[in-house]
């Protein structure tokens, strides 16, 4: 699912800077891809959140399956760690932290102190 979460980040080539390329991949506990998403500069949502909408009340318990680590700071959005904390996500899955100092590892930190999976490298 990996492979896919960077194909749907690979469409956003040319249309988010200056944010990065971010594809998600939402599978629902019974390993059917229940919702998919990645980030255009010009979207308000982001790759999480356009793939949580997608999966509805699916996303509890699922797998996510996320290109770069989710963001816990307020930006031009709220975290995208909240909206996944707040759909009862069971797993995320990335394979690096965000190499902005804002985020990096702070993503990761905050799921995991909601009790959420946190599994990270590179095609985890």
């Amino acid at each position: 699912m990996m492979t896919r979460a960077l194909e749907l980040a690979a469409r956003g080539v040319g249309l988010v800077s200056p944010g990065p390329l971010v594809g998600t991949v939402i599978v629902d506990a019974h390993g059917e891809i229940a919702g998919e998403g990645f980030y255009t500069f010009d979207q308000v949502k982001h790759a999480e959140t356009i793939a949580l909408d997608q999966a509805g009340t699916r996303a509890t318990a699922a797998t996510v399956y996320v290109s770069l680590e989710p963001h816990a700071h307020h930006g031009r959005t709220t975290p995208c760690t909240d909206a996944l904390i707040t759909a009862r996500i069971k797993r995320v899955v990335a394979p690096i932290e965000d190499p902005n100092p804002k985020v990096s590892g702070r993503g990761f930190a905050h799921l995991r102190q909601a009790d959420i999976e946190v599994s990270t490298g590179l095609l985890a």
